[in-house]
């Protein structure tokens, strides 16, 4: 990954930084709120329970069992990934 959101930009196309730009301000619009934190060591566990608890949340209000409800292995592969990342 990319040390800022910058350089994590610069590394995808005009058209997929575009379509984030458009998402974005439609959140702010909306008066959604965004944060953005670093994952430390300290903070990886809670940070990745609650990235999963959204996900879940918002499929399962959409009556489907989303990706860590359809994969239940899926929580560990991921919980190690972004361990190493």
């Amino acid at each position: 990954m990319a040390g800022s959101w910058e350089e994590q930009l610069a590394t995808i196309s005009k058209k997929q930084r575009g379509e984030i730009k458009r998402k974005y301000d439609r959140l702010l619009q909306n008066g959604d709120s965004i944060e953005c934190v670093d994952a430390t060591n300290d903070n990886l566990s809670q940070l990745f329970d609650e990235f999963v608890n959204t996900h879940q949340i918002h499929w399962n209000n959409l009556g489907k069992s989303g990706h860590f409800g359809a994969w239940p292995s899926a929580y560990e592969f991921h919980r190690e990934i972004a361990a190493i990342q």
